[in-house]
């Protein structure tokens, strides 16, 4: 049974397991660290007590050497150190009845030491006191026999109870060093495991999530190409999930653009004909051709006229941008003279320009330069179209025309109403408009500057606008020089 796990199932494992095993290499770490410290604490306590043990033995025989000085040299410091030699020993057993108070296995042995030493201690006891009484040198020499004897039966027993301790308390001179090795070799091993498991997980990380995230990816891509997307990733997680949501969508684009691509069509050969035949009727009718009319009626079919070549001009409008970002508009590049692109626009809109009582000066130039003429026209024809629209009775619209390297800047000025920074950008998207009410009052549609951005794209060009509200606009084209073979991907962006 093939088990399926969520984003969040695969966050808490990619956790999780680390984790587990962090915590199990620190409790292991921590027990072999703590039987290292063991092992050395044990090794220190035990070289404590053997170097206790000694210096109990080095104490008889100091105090055995002080008491021969003090024989030959009757120096009183040589029988206070004697005195304070005698005095230390007992502490000294003392203090090793006390480190030994967790061994009781040991008692045994530091009383036997204690009894030799007492003896001893008594040995000396006496040699002092004979030396006081000015005994003769041949009872001292008895004595330092007897001292003599008594430190070699107090080094056996010292040596038998060094045996006992090492014995008892399992003191292996190894054993830290050993137990040291033991968790560095331990913190290797756990450095390795953690990258295997590292790996490891970036690896199933990789397979299950990453990799499907790229098939996601590539299909955002398709989609803005207009590709086919790659096939549904597996799984049941969100990734598979918001795969599915992209297929759906994917979908109901691909079938918002046959539904577009018919109603284009529709409008194409439904509309735009019969449109065209209407107004073709109303014009012979404006102009009598059906016999006199009164002034009534005339006045009712000029604006039928008018509305009709309105509604033609903005089914034509989305046609032809419709057909631009199909990519179905050929460039038809040519060498052209700029005077006659400006003369030819100007003398489209006069008619618009004389009945809004807005001047127009055209340039003398003699630039030439590669591009699609009638297009080109077109893009001036409706950047004059809008300066005329929005232009005050009585100003002055200005072309200019200016060559910088290998690029040519055109621009149309007007002294209108300007436009807000906010909308110098989307002034070049279809249907929008600075003032809704422009749709009404200025008879716009909302798609004339679109149409120039895409056709001055197709140019390679870039298209703008510099304006300050209250003072006017410059619009502005730039377009290279010389322009490449035909090209037909045109597409607004």
């Amino acid at each position: 049974m093939k088990v399926s796990l969520q984003l969040k199932d695969k966050a808490l494992i990619l956790v999780a397991v680390p984790l587990a095993f962090q915590l199990v290499f620190v409790a292991t770490l921590t027990v072999l660290l703590r039987q290292a410290e063991t092992a050395t604490l044990r090794e220190s306590h035990s070289k404590l007590i053997l170097a206790e043990s000694n210096s109990v033995m080095r104490s008889f025989a100091d105090a055995g050497m002080a008491l021969y000085m003090y024989q030959l040299s009757g120096s009183q410091s040589s029988l206070e150190r004697f005195q304070d030699l005698c005095k230390s020993i007992p502490a000294q057993i003392k203090t090793l009845r006390v480190m030994l108070r967790d061994s009781p296995n040991q008692t045994e042995s530091l009383n036997r030491v204690e009894r030799v030493s007492n003896a001893g201690l008594k040995i000396l006891g006496q040699a002092s006191m004979l030396l006081s009484d000015g005994q003769s040198v041949s009872q001292l020499k008895n004595s330092r026999q007897e001292l003599n004897n008594m430190i070699q039966e107090l080094m056996s027993e010292i040596q038998r109870f060094s045996k006992e301790q090492e014995k008892a308390e399992h003191v292996n001179p190894e054993g830290a060093a050993q137990a040291k090795e033991l968790v560095v070799r331990w913190l290797a091993v756990g450095v390795m495991v953690n990258i295997i498991i590292a790996v490891l997980l970036a690896l199933y990380f990789n397979k299950s999530t990453t990799r499907r995230l790229n098939v996601l990816i590539d299909n955002t891509d398709h989609l803005a190409r207009g590709e086919t997307l790659s096939p549904y990733v597996e799984g049941e997680d969100e990734i598979a999930k918001l795969d599915k949501v992209f297929h759906k969508m994917a979908d109901a684009l691909t079938e918002a653009e046959r539904s577009k691509q018919k109603l284009m069509a529709m409008m194409s050969h439904d509309l735009r004909t019969p449109l065209t035949s209407i107004r073709s009727s109303l014009s012979l009718l404006s102009k009598g051709a059906m016999g006199e009319m009164p002034d009534k009626a005339r006045i009712q079919i000029d604006g039928a006229e008018k509305n009709t070549k309105r509604l033609l001009n903005v089914i034509n409008d989305l046609l032809d941008i419709e057909k631009m970002e199909a990519g179905k508009l050929e460039m038809k590049y040519s060498d052209c003279v700029l005077q006659d692109v400006f003369d030819e626009a100007a003398e489209s809109v006069a008619e618009l320009a004389k009945n809004a009582k807005v001047e127009m000066e055209v340039p003398k130039t003699s630039i030439t330069f590669q591009a699609d003429r009638e297009r080109l026209v077109r893009v001036l024809i409706n950047l004059l179209s809008n300066a005329i629209k929005f232009s005050p009775s009585n100003s002055t619209i200005k072309m200019t025309a200016e060559e910088e390297g290998e690029t040519l800047e055109i621009r149309v000025i007007d002294q209108g109403r300007g436009i807000p920074l906010e909308f110098r950008e989307k002034v070049f998207v279809r249907f929008q408009q600075v003032n809704p009410e422009d749709k009404q009052e200025k008879q716009g549609t909302g798609l004339g500057l679109a149409i120039c951005k895409a056709i001055v794209d197709g140019h390679k060009g870039t298209i703008g606008v510099e304006s300050e509200p209250g003072k006017g606009s410059s619009f502005w084209i730039r377009i290279p020089m010389k322009q490449p073979s035909p090209r037909t991907d045109i597409r607004p962006t």
